[in-house]
């Protein structure tokens, strides 16, 4: 005899049975336990929205801090094991962000955030990771690119947001950011990564924002 459980395709919990006869016909039976199953379905689905909300950032939907940070310590990990993978760590920095907030308010603050983690996410690969650190910066991680591809990419969202309008009530307003990239080594912390590219962010900031700096 043969016993076993299985979900179908519109949720339902079937108890299958299966009892072979001397002779050799075959029995089966099966008993609807949906109702059995739906504390540990319940279970499953809290579990699954408390991981989310851990990782998740509330604001804008995309990797929080501590995510995006432990997924970079997985990159430098995995740099360390084949040196001939690279990744590229880029910080990114929405420019004049206090002017967006003094001059249209916070709640138009909080859209251009949402609306420019929306616009980075699409001009990168399914593989590319992306969080919020906080306020207006942001850490994208290029797993397999090298800083040459990693500005290409930036190059073209970049071209992509001077097209879009990131304040309704206000379509002529154009955001733009400044970054500052670096090369993730085997050898490296998360912190020190992280350290190089805001140094690199930094003397794009001082040249004039809206450019990329590539760290030494």
């Amino acid at each position: 005899m043969l016993s076993i459980e299985t979900d179908m395709h519109d949720g339902t919990w079937l108890h299958i049975v299966e009892q072979t006869f001397p002779d050799g016909h075959i029995l089966f039976t099966a008993l609807d336990i949906t109702r059995l199953r739906q504390p540990e379905r319940m279970l499953r689905l809290e579990r699954d929205i408390a991981l989310k909300m851990a990782s998740t950032d509330p604001l804008t939907g995309i990797s929080n801090r501590a995510h995006i940070m432990r997924y970079l310590d997985d990159r430098i990990a995995a740099v360390r094991t084949d040196s001939g993978t690279p990744t590229t760590a880029v910080v990114i920095d929405i420019d004049h962000f206090k002017q967006i907030n003094d001059r249209f308010g916070h709640v138009a603050g909080d859209d251009v955030l949402r609306s420019f983690a929306r616009t980075i996410r699409a001009g990168l690969r399914t593989c590319d990771a992306f969080g919020r650190i906080g306020g207006e910066e942001f850490l994208i991680l290029f797993p397999g690119h090298g800083s040459d591809c990693a500005e290409r990419a930036l190059a073209r969202i970049r071209d992509d947001m001077a097209t879009r309008s990131l304040i309704a009530d206000h379509p002529a307003y154009r955001v733009d950011f400044s970054a500052g990239l670096t090369q993730v080594r085997g050898c490296d912390t998360v912190s020190a990564v992280y350290a190089r590219a805001d140094r690199a962010l930094y003397a794009a900031k001082s040249a004039g924002r809206g450019r990329l700096r590539l760290a030494s």
